[in-house]
């Protein structure tokens, strides 16, 4: 059926109605003077002036929040490392727990006078270079981690056994143990780098062995230094001056060579100079030369040693400030006689936001370095 049409009249064209522009109203007409539509305008452009003032303001702000987020990156790097160390130092404890011993299957002399791969040292650990040594820090990673097994007779490094857990290494007591701590992301691939050569390969930046250790969480990380104590043992800390590394009863609680294949020249002995790792050079306590760690673990110069500090005097290291207790020790107390912090326990260490071992930034188990 047919729609009706509707009796609605449409406005023609030009006659004023709804809807229309021509035939608005001439009130409209005279708001745009006289004209039906708005008139066309012009914005003006910014001035070279003003062009400077901006570009100026916003270079103040980025100066100005560079460094904020510099220092927030930072805090993040250190809360997270300290964090990290938190986490070794309960695995560390459950290892101690577990066996009546702190981490590391190799006794310490034999570490600090064979070089890596040498027996009684296991078999399969290769040196960096010359004068290499394992380190401490190594021996803990074998401890909670295992990497070492029984062939054939043979104690044996096997990289690819990393994270399976200790094993025992007594023959007439097999077994092995789940590792102590997993993440091997916080490993290094085997020895420490923190440079390339022209090819774009790791080399070595230290004299420890390809062994890994844990580095701390700084976007320059830095091996996590692992001091054990020898529980029973006289004295703060031992250096080559005062011991025969051959007679562990020789040995103090701690001792410079667990770490300082990490930051000293190995190249002859006693080392020579601190070594740059992490883009700073460690082992100095020359602020002339821009060096302000409290150990330098060696001088031939004798003046540099002659200290009024009796735990200091004439003596090559200088780590003794760092590592003796800041109140059992009465005024006069000796090396032999002193205390260290974590008397027979464990020292864990990262070198901190400035990225020196020794200074008063470091982040420690034993809290802060600064009385």
């Amino acid at each position: 059926m047919a729609k009706p049409h509707s009796s609605r009249i449409l406005p023609s064209p030009g006659t004023p109605g709804e809807g229309q522009g021509e035939g608005l109203s001439p009130n409209r007409k005279s708001r745009w003077g006289g004209h039906s539509c708005p008139p066309r305008t012009f914005l003006s452009a910014f001035t070279l002036v003003e062009l400077l003032v901006v570009i100026l303001i916003i270079g103040i702000l980025i100066g100005i929040l560079i460094p904020v987020v510099t220092k927030i990156k930072t805090r993040g790097y250190a809360a997270a490392s300290l964090a990290q160390i938190n986490g070794l130092r309960g695995a560390i404890e459950a290892y101690q727990a577990t066996y009546n011993a702190y981490p590391g299957p190799l006794p310490d002399h034999h570490m600090y006078q064979l070089p890596p791969g040498a027996p009684p040292l296991p078999a399969g650990v290769g040196p960096t270079g010359p004068n290499s040594q394992m380190t401490m820090s190594e021996n803990m990673v074998l401890g909670l981690m295992g990497a070492l097994k029984d062939v054939n007779g043979t104690i044996t490094y096997d990289a690819a056994d990393l994270g399976s857990g200790p094993r025992s290494l007594n023959p007439g007591a097999p077994g092995q143990h789940p590792a102590f701590y997993n993440n091997t992301n916080e490993l290094t691939k085997g020895f420490f780098s923190d440079k390339v050569d022209n090819a774009g390969v790791p080399v070595p930046s230290c004299f420890d062995s390809s062994v890994p250790e844990f580095v701390d969480r700084f976007s320059e990380p830095l091996p996590i230094l692992y001091l054990r104590a020898r529980r029973g043992a006289k004295g703060v800390m031992s250096d080559g001056k005062f011991y025969n590394a051959q007679n562990p009863g020789d040995l103090y609680q701690y001792d410079v060579r667990q770490y300082y294949s990490y930051i000293a020249d190995l190249s002859s002995l006693p080392p020579s100079d601190g070594i740059v790792i992490g883009g700073r050079k460690q082992a100095g306590n020359d602020p002339s030369a821009g060096t302000t760690g409290l150990w330098q673990l060696a001088s031939s110069d004798s003046a540099a040693r002659n200290l009024t500090d009796p735990w200091l005097k004439n003596l090559p290291n200088f780590a003794l400030t760092y590592i003796k207790h800041p109140t059992l020790n009465p005024s006069g107390t000796t090396n032999e006689q002193g205390t260290p912090r974590s008397k027979n326990s464990f020292i864990l260490i990262s070198a901190g936001p400035d990225r020196i071992f020794g200074t008063a930034d470091d982040l420690t188990t034993f809290g802060s370095v600064v009385p």
